[in-house]
C-alpha cells in the first residue's frame, strides 16, 4: 500500500512516497564512532542512513529520536543520509553491544514512523582503570530533634567502590554504603560528616556536610490540603445524600470538607506548583524503576527546569498531592503524569522515609512509598530492583512542609500549631466499626469542646511519626508510629505479638475503579500486618478495610473494629513561605 508524506519546511512542500512493505525495513549502514567506554560524556556520534533500501525522508526533515540501546541522544541533526546526535553513557552503563535506531515521525495523518536500525551497531566497553571521583557531594542541613535524616554521595570509578562515612574525621562503625541515615536526630548527632570512597586505584574524600539543630518556629507552616472527596456513602458503599448533623453516618469527610481546596499550577508544562504547600513537583517523572538509594541519588543529582535542588519527597509531602475524589488513580493526571503512562497497581513512588522496623519482604531494609493508583502508603523492600521490585520517584523542591509543632495543653489534648488542628491525646480505647466510629466522634464532649470529629485520611496521616514502630530494631524507637506525646491503645495482634491498633478515618475507599465505596481508609499506628499478623507494610502505613463486620474482605488481616482519635480545628492560621514557589499564596485558616 502506498503512503504519501507531505513535509512542510518554510515555503517548500516535500513529497515522499513510502511503500508500506518497507516501513520497518530501513537500515543504518554505519555508526562513527561505534564504541565508547562507561562514563563517556558529550560524544558526537554520526549515523549514515541506507538510501538503497527505501526512499529517504526529506533532506531537512527533523529527527524525532536516536537511541543507542536505551540511551537517547540530544542535539540531533539531519542532512540527507547523515544524522548526528550527542550521547553520554553512565558509569554503571551495562557493557556490550547495543542496537541503534534513528526515528523520523511524519506530520499527523501522513503515515507511521520511519525507523532506520542497526542491530548491535554500537558497543559500550568497560571503564578504564580509574580512581574514584565523587559526582554528588553530601549536603549540609539543619534537622529537627527526633526527625530522620540522611546524607548521601554519588561516585564513579572502577568497581568495586568502597564507602566509609566519618564524623569529625573518625570512621562511623558499619556505615559503609553510599548513604548514611540517622533515624532520630539527637543533639549528639550535630557535627561535621564526610564520606571516603576508595578502590584499587585511589581514594576520594567528599566535601564536609554539617548537621545542625533546626530551631525554626514552624507555626502555621503545614497547611493541610483537602482530600477531594465530596460524596458520602453508607456501609455497603452506596451513595447517600442529604445527611444532616445528628443523622446516622453524618461526620464523613464530605460532610466537613476540611483542608484547603487542591490548587495546582502548571509551570510551562514541566513543573507543577502546589499553590497551597508551595512545593514544586516534577510533572512528568522518570519512567525508570529504582531501588530506594538509586531514587535518592537520582533526585539529588537532578538538574531540571532551571533548578538543581531537587530531592526525594517525604511521605507527608507525597501524600499531600493525593486526590481521593475518584481514585484509580488517586492523582490529578492533568498536573501529575503517571510514570508508566498507564493506570496500574505498580504506580508506586518512593518517599524519603526509611522504615525503622522490620517487614516480611524488606527485612530491616524497607522504605515507605505512596501508590498513586491504589492510594496506599506502604513500606517496600528498599533494595529490590527491576520492573517487579523497583519503584518510581517524583522529585520535589521546597522546604518546611510536613513538620509538626506540638503543644501539650494539659487537658488531655495536643495542639499542632503547624496545622491548626487539636487532637485528643489518647485514642478512644476500644474498637468500633466505621459507622459507630463516626457516631462516637459526633457525640463526643471532651476537654470542654463539642466540635470533635473523625479526621479525614490526610489529617490523620499528618500526625504519623515514621521514626517509631513496634518492630523497630532500635529499642528506643519501639512503639506506635506517632509522637510519644500521644498514647495508643496496646493490643495483641493476630500473630500473638505486642502491637497497636488501626485508627479509622472519615474518608471512604473503593477497591478498584467503578466499584462501590464499601471500605474506609485507616492509618496503622501499629504494624500494618498481613493475615498472619506479621509486619507487612510498616507502622505508619495507610490502607483500607471493610466498614462493618461481614463486609467485603480488605487488605491484610481483616479488622472492622478500629480505634478513634478525635480532632477539631483551632484558630491557628496556617500559611507557607512562598519563596519556593511561583506565585503561591498564603492560605487562610481552612
Amino acid at each position: 500500500m502506498k503512503q504519501t508524506w507531505f513535509y512542510n519546511s518554510g515555503e517548500i512542500i516535500f513529497i515522499m512516497l513510502l511503500w508500506g512493505i518497507a516501513l520497518n525495513a530501513q537500515t543504518v549502514t554505519s555508526v562513527t564512532p561505534n564504541s565508547a567506554s562507561q562514563g563517556t560524556t558529550d560524544l558526537l556520534v554520526t549515523f549514515i542512513l541506507d538510501a538503497e533500501t527505501a526512499e529517504l525522508p526529506p533532506s531537512d526533515a527533523p529527527v524525532d529520536q536516536i537511541t543507542i540501546g536505551t540511551e537517547e541522544g540530544n542535539s540531533l541533526t539531519h542532512n540527507n543520509t547523515v544524522v548526528t546526535g550527542i550521547f553520554s553513557f553512565a558509569f554503571d552503563e551495562i557493557v556490550g553491544a547495543k542496537d541503534v535506531a534513528v526515528t523520523f515521525v511524519p506530520p499527523p495523518d501522513q503515515g507511521g514512523p520511519l525507523v532506520f536500525t542497526l542491530t548491535n551497531g554500537f558497543t559500550v566497553t568497560e571503564m578504564p582503570d580509574t580512581a574514584p571521583t565523587i559526582s554528588t557531594q553530601p549536603a549540609s542541613k539543619s534537622v529537627r530533634i527526633e526527625q530522620p535524616t540522611s546524607l548521601s554521595v554519588a561516585a564513579y570509578g572502577s568497581a568495586p567502590l568502597l564507602y566509609q562515612w566519618q564524623k569529625e574525621e573518625v570512621n562511623i562503625a558499619n556505615e559503609t554504603g553510599s548513604s548514611y541515615t540517622i533515624s532520630s536526630f539527637a543533639e549528639s548527632d550535630t557535627g561535621n560528616y564526610r564520606c571516603v570512597v576508595s578502590n584499587d586505584f585511589g581514594t576520594a574524600t567528599s566535601e564536609i556536610a554539617v548537621l545542625t539543630i533546626d530551631t525554626t518556629n514552624y507555626e502555621g507552616t503545614y497547611p493541610l490540603v483537602a482530600t477531594g472527596q465530596t460524596t458520602t456513602y453508607d456501609a455497603d458503599g452506596n451513595v447517600v445524600t442529604g445527611l444532616s448533623e445528628g443523622d446516622a453516618l453524618y461526620g464523613q469527610d464530605a460532610n466537613y470538607l476540611k483542608g484547603a481546596e487542591m490548587d495546582f499550577q502548571d509551570d510551562a508544562g514541566d513543573i507543577t506548583t502546589d499553590q497551597n504547600t508551595g512545593l514544586m513537583w516534577q510533572k512528568v517523572p522518570s519512567s525508570n524503576d529504582y531501588t530506594w538509594q538509586e531514587a535518592v541519588d537520582y533526585c539529588e543529582s537532578l538538574e531540571f527546569g532551571g533548578y538543581d535542588d531537587w530531592r526525594m519527597p517525604s511521605c507527608k509531602e507525597l501524600f499531600s498531592i493525593s486526590d481521593f475524589g475518584s481514585g484509580w488513580p488517586y492523582l490529578d493526571t492533568t498536573y501529575f503524569i503517571l510514570a508508566s503512562g498507564q493506570v496500574t497497581k505498580d504506580e508506586q513512588y518512593w518517599s524519603s522515609d526509611y522504615y525503622v522496623g522490620v517487614t516480611v519482604e524488606g527485612g530491616s531494609n524497607a522504605a515507605f512509598g505512596v501508590n498513586h493508583v491504589t492510594g496506599h502508603i506502604k513500606a517496600y523492600s528498599a533494595e529490590a530492583s527491576g520492573p517487579v521490585g523497583g519503584k518510581y520517584v517524583r522529585a520535589v523542591r521546597g522546604d518546611n512542609y510536613g513538620i509538626n509543632e506540638y503543644v501539650e495543653n494539659g487537658d488531655g489534648t495536643i495542639t499542632d500549631n503547624a496545622t491548626g488542628l487539636m487532637w485528643m491525646q489518647d485514642d478512644n480505647g476500644e474498637g468500633l466499626d466505621w459507622e459507630n466510629a463516626l457516631a462516637y466522634a459526633e457525640g463526643s464532649e471532651y476537654a470542654g469542646y463539642t466540635d470533635w470529629r473523625l479526621p479525614n485520611v490526610k489529617e490523620l496521616q499528618c500526625i504519623v511519626d515514621y521514626g517509631y514502630s513496634p518492630s523497630a530494631t532500635n529499642p528506643d524507637k519501639v512503639g506506635p508510629a506517632i509522637d510519644p506525646l500521644f498514647t495508643c491503645t496496646p493490643i495483641i495482634n493476630e500473630a500473638g505479638n505486642d502491637d497497636y491498633g488501626y485508627h479509622w478515618t472519615s474518608t471512604s475507599a473503593n477497591f478498584t475503579s467503578g466499584e462501590p465505596y464499601y471500605y474506609s481508609w485507616y492509618v496503622a499506628f501499629g504494624m500494618a500486618v498481613n493475615g498472619e499478623g506479621e509486619d507487612f507494610h510498616g507502622a505508619g502505613g495507610v490502607r483500607f478495610d471493610t466498614k462493618c463486620e461481614g463486609g467485603p474482605l480488605g487488605e491484610g488481616g481483616e479488622r472492622y473494629y478500629n480505634y478513634v482519635r478525635l480532632v477539631r480545628n483551632t484558630e491557628v492560621t496556617t500559611g507557607i513561605d512562598d519563596s519556593q514557589s511561583n506565585g503561591s499564596y498564603l492560605p487562610d485558616q481552612f
